[in-house]
Protein backbone atom coordinates (compact mmCIF):
# COMPACT_ATOMS: atom_id res chain seq x y z
CA UNK A 1 0.00 0.00 0.00
CA UNK A 2 2.76 2.54 0.66
CA UNK A 3 4.01 1.33 -3.13
CA UNK A 4 0.85 2.50 -4.19
CA UNK A 5 -0.09 5.73 -2.35
CA UNK A 6 3.21 7.82 -3.99
CA UNK A 7 2.09 6.71 -7.49
CA UNK A 8 -1.59 7.09 -7.26
CA UNK A 9 -1.11 10.95 -5.70
CA UNK A 10 1.95 11.49 -7.77
CA UNK A 11 3.65 12.45 -4.71
CA UNK A 12 1.31 14.98 -3.11
CA UNK A 13 1.29 12.61 0.08
CA UNK A 14 3.69 13.68 2.91
CA UNK A 15 5.82 10.57 4.13
CA UNK A 16 4.20 10.70 7.31
CA UNK A 17 0.48 10.07 5.96
CA UNK A 18 1.65 7.16 3.52
CA UNK A 19 3.08 5.59 6.30
CA UNK A 20 0.49 6.08 8.54
CA UNK A 21 -2.43 4.95 5.71
CA UNK A 22 -0.27 2.09 4.95
CA UNK A 23 -0.04 0.83 8.08
CA UNK A 24 -4.10 0.58 9.12
CA UNK A 25 -3.83 -1.10 5.82
CA UNK A 26 -1.63 -3.38 6.47
CA UNK A 27 -2.72 -3.91 10.30
CA UNK A 28 -6.80 -3.72 9.75
CA UNK A 29 -8.73 -6.72 11.54
CA UNK A 30 -9.12 -8.93 8.91
CA UNK A 31 -5.26 -9.55 7.91
CA UNK A 32 -4.71 -9.68 11.66
CA UNK A 33 -7.81 -12.28 11.87
CA UNK A 34 -6.29 -14.13 8.76
CA UNK A 35 -2.97 -14.20 9.75
CA UNK A 36 -2.67 -17.68 10.65
CA UNK A 37 -4.88 -18.68 7.13
CA UNK A 38 -1.96 -17.56 4.98
CA UNK A 39 -3.82 -18.07 1.57
CA UNK A 40 -6.13 -15.48 2.19
CA UNK A 41 -3.78 -12.76 2.48
CA UNK A 42 -2.94 -12.79 -1.26
CA UNK A 43 -5.27 -10.80 -1.86
CA UNK A 44 -4.57 -8.18 0.94
CA UNK A 45 -0.97 -7.71 -1.18
CA UNK A 46 -2.01 -7.86 -4.57
CA UNK A 47 -5.18 -5.38 -4.18
CA UNK A 48 -2.81 -1.87 -4.09
CA UNK A 49 -1.01 -3.24 -7.38
CA UNK A 50 -4.32 -4.05 -8.78
CA UNK A 51 -5.36 -0.68 -8.03
CA UNK A 52 -2.08 1.42 -9.71
CA UNK A 53 -3.50 -0.80 -12.88
CA UNK A 54 -6.94 0.71 -12.07
CA UNK A 55 -5.18 3.64 -12.46
CA UNK A 56 -3.24 3.05 -15.40
CA UNK A 57 -5.98 2.30 -16.88
CA UNK A 58 -8.31 5.23 -16.38
CA UNK A 59 -5.45 8.14 -16.54
CA UNK A 60 -3.04 6.15 -19.31
CA UNK A 61 -5.54 3.36 -21.39
CA UNK A 62 -2.79 0.67 -20.26
CA UNK A 63 -3.84 -2.77 -18.85
CA UNK A 64 -0.83 -4.72 -18.23
CA UNK A 65 -0.43 -3.63 -14.63
CA UNK A 66 -4.13 -4.72 -14.06
CA UNK A 67 -3.96 -8.01 -15.86
CA UNK A 68 -1.14 -9.08 -14.44
CA UNK A 69 -2.14 -8.08 -10.70
CA UNK A 70 -5.64 -9.87 -11.80
CA UNK A 71 -3.49 -12.91 -12.86
CA UNK A 72 -1.10 -13.41 -10.08
CA UNK A 73 -4.67 -13.38 -7.62
CA UNK A 74 -6.08 -15.79 -9.59
CA UNK A 75 -3.42 -18.26 -9.56
CA UNK A 76 -3.04 -17.78 -5.55
CA UNK A 77 -6.49 -17.59 -4.60
CA UNK A 78 -9.14 -17.35 -7.36
CA UNK A 79 -12.21 -16.82 -4.92
CA UNK A 80 -10.67 -13.60 -3.19
CA UNK A 81 -9.75 -12.56 -6.92
CA UNK A 82 -13.28 -12.59 -7.41
CA UNK A 83 -13.76 -10.00 -4.96
CA UNK A 84 -10.55 -7.51 -5.66
CA UNK A 85 -12.14 -7.64 -9.35
CA UNK A 86 -15.65 -6.54 -8.34
CA UNK A 87 -13.98 -3.69 -5.49
CA UNK A 88 -11.28 -3.06 -8.60
CA UNK A 89 -14.48 -2.46 -10.89
CA UNK A 90 -15.83 0.15 -8.18
CA UNK A 91 -12.61 2.01 -8.35
CA UNK A 92 -12.75 2.47 -11.68
CA UNK A 93 -15.97 4.29 -11.53
CA UNK A 94 -14.52 6.07 -8.73
CA UNK A 95 -11.23 7.15 -10.83
CA UNK A 96 -13.49 8.12 -13.47
CA UNK A 97 -15.40 10.69 -11.72
CA UNK A 98 -12.44 11.70 -9.80
CA UNK A 99 -10.31 12.30 -13.10
CA UNK A 100 -9.01 16.14 -13.00
CA UNK A 101 -8.84 16.29 -17.12
CA UNK A 102 -8.71 13.56 -19.71
CA UNK A 103 -5.65 13.17 -20.96
CA UNK A 104 -5.04 12.43 -24.54
CA UNK A 105 -4.16 8.54 -23.54
CA UNK A 106 -7.02 8.69 -21.38
CA UNK A 107 -10.28 6.50 -22.24
CA UNK A 108 -13.45 7.32 -22.00
CA UNK A 109 -16.23 5.73 -19.85
CA UNK A 110 -17.36 3.31 -21.77
CA UNK A 111 -13.68 2.11 -23.45
CA UNK A 112 -12.55 1.73 -19.81
CA UNK A 113 -14.75 -0.48 -18.74
CA UNK A 114 -14.03 -2.41 -22.20
CA UNK A 115 -10.28 -2.41 -21.66
CA UNK A 116 -11.23 -3.46 -18.03
CA UNK A 117 -12.51 -6.56 -19.03
CA UNK A 118 -10.01 -7.08 -21.82
CA UNK A 119 -7.71 -6.91 -18.63
CA UNK A 120 -9.91 -9.68 -17.12
CA UNK A 121 -10.17 -12.06 -19.82
CA UNK A 122 -6.06 -11.37 -20.30
CA UNK A 123 -5.49 -12.67 -17.02
CA UNK A 124 -8.00 -15.97 -17.61
CA UNK A 125 -5.67 -16.57 -20.33
CA UNK A 126 -2.44 -16.25 -18.40
CA UNK A 127 -3.65 -17.66 -14.94
CA UNK A 128 -5.74 -20.82 -17.00
CA UNK A 129 -2.70 -23.12 -16.37
CA UNK A 130 -3.73 -23.13 -12.73
CA UNK A 131 -6.98 -22.18 -13.09
CA UNK A 132 -9.09 -24.42 -15.61
CA UNK A 133 -7.88 -27.47 -13.60
CA UNK A 134 -9.38 -25.88 -10.41
CA UNK A 135 -12.36 -24.94 -12.40
CA UNK A 136 -12.99 -28.97 -13.51
CA UNK A 137 -12.36 -30.05 -10.01
CA UNK A 138 -14.79 -28.13 -8.74
CA UNK A 139 -17.42 -29.02 -11.14
CA UNK A 140 -17.14 -32.51 -10.18
CA UNK A 141 -16.75 -32.39 -6.53
CA UNK A 142 -18.91 -29.55 -4.45
CA UNK A 143 -19.01 -27.17 -7.29
CA UNK A 144 -21.52 -29.36 -9.24
CA UNK A 145 -24.41 -28.24 -7.83
CA UNK A 146 -25.66 -24.99 -6.21
CA UNK A 147 -26.73 -25.11 -2.51
CA UNK A 148 -29.72 -23.38 -1.96
CA UNK A 149 -30.08 -24.16 1.33
CA UNK A 150 -28.86 -20.75 2.80
CA UNK A 151 -29.58 -18.79 5.44
CA UNK A 152 -29.48 -15.44 4.31
CA UNK A 153 -30.33 -13.97 8.11
CA UNK A 154 -26.80 -15.21 8.46
CA UNK A 155 -25.27 -12.50 6.42
CA UNK A 156 -27.20 -9.82 7.47
CA UNK A 157 -26.07 -7.73 10.60
CA UNK A 158 -26.83 -4.15 11.95
CA UNK A 159 -24.98 -1.69 9.54
CA UNK A 160 -24.55 1.05 12.80
CA UNK A 161 -22.11 -1.82 14.22
CA UNK A 162 -19.28 0.11 12.86
CA UNK A 163 -19.89 3.39 15.34
CA UNK A 164 -20.59 0.97 18.07
CA UNK A 165 -17.33 -1.13 17.60
CA UNK A 166 -15.42 1.83 17.20
CA UNK A 167 -12.77 1.43 19.66
CA UNK A 168 -9.58 -0.63 20.19
CA UNK A 169 -8.94 -4.09 20.04
CA UNK A 170 -12.52 -4.42 18.96
CA UNK A 171 -13.06 -7.71 16.66
CA UNK A 172 -15.88 -8.28 13.98
CA UNK A 173 -18.11 -10.66 14.53
CA UNK A 174 -20.52 -12.29 12.65
CA UNK A 175 -23.12 -9.55 11.89
CA UNK A 176 -20.96 -6.54 13.19
CA UNK A 177 -17.94 -4.28 11.82
CA UNK A 178 -15.10 -2.62 13.07
CA UNK A 179 -13.44 -0.16 11.24
CA UNK A 180 -11.46 1.20 14.30
CA UNK A 181 -7.68 1.12 12.78
CA UNK A 182 -9.59 2.75 9.02
CA UNK A 183 -9.76 5.55 11.69
CA UNK A 184 -7.19 8.31 9.77
CA UNK A 185 -8.88 7.28 6.65
CA UNK A 186 -11.95 7.88 7.76
CA UNK A 187 -10.80 11.57 9.33
CA UNK A 188 -9.25 11.77 6.52
CA UNK A 189 -12.67 11.33 4.65
CA UNK A 190 -14.04 13.91 7.12
CA UNK A 191 -12.23 16.71 6.14
CA UNK A 192 -12.46 15.72 2.37
CA UNK A 193 -16.37 16.49 2.89
CA UNK A 194 -15.97 19.78 4.99
CA UNK A 195 -12.96 21.37 3.25
CA UNK A 196 -13.60 24.03 0.23
CA UNK A 197 -12.16 23.60 -3.12
CA UNK A 198 -13.33 19.88 -4.05
CA UNK A 199 -16.39 19.38 -6.20
CA UNK A 200 -19.86 18.76 -4.93
CA UNK A 201 -19.74 15.33 -7.82
CA UNK A 202 -16.31 14.00 -6.14
CA UNK A 203 -17.56 14.75 -2.46
CA UNK A 204 -21.03 12.66 -3.13
CA UNK A 205 -18.77 9.91 -4.98
CA UNK A 206 -17.06 9.17 -2.08
CA UNK A 207 -19.96 9.87 0.12
CA UNK A 208 -21.56 6.97 -1.56
CA UNK A 209 -18.71 5.14 -2.13
CA UNK A 210 -18.16 4.75 1.79
CA UNK A 211 -21.82 4.36 2.51
CA UNK A 212 -22.17 1.48 0.07
CA UNK A 213 -19.03 -0.38 1.32
CA UNK A 214 -20.62 -0.10 4.95
CA UNK A 215 -23.52 -2.15 3.61
CA UNK A 216 -21.54 -4.43 1.95
CA UNK A 217 -20.43 -5.07 4.95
Amino acid sequence: FAFYLPRRFSGRLPHPAVLALALCYGLMQYTIAQSSNLMWLGGIYLLPLILLGVYDLTHRGRIGLLAGAFALNLIFNWYIAAVNALFSLMVLILELLFREERGPDAPGGGTAFFRWCRAGVRSLLLAAFSFLPMVLYLTRGKGAALDVHLRWDAFLGNALSTLSNYRIWSICQPGTVTWYCGGIALFGLLLFLLVPGISRKKKCAGLIAVLFLNLCY
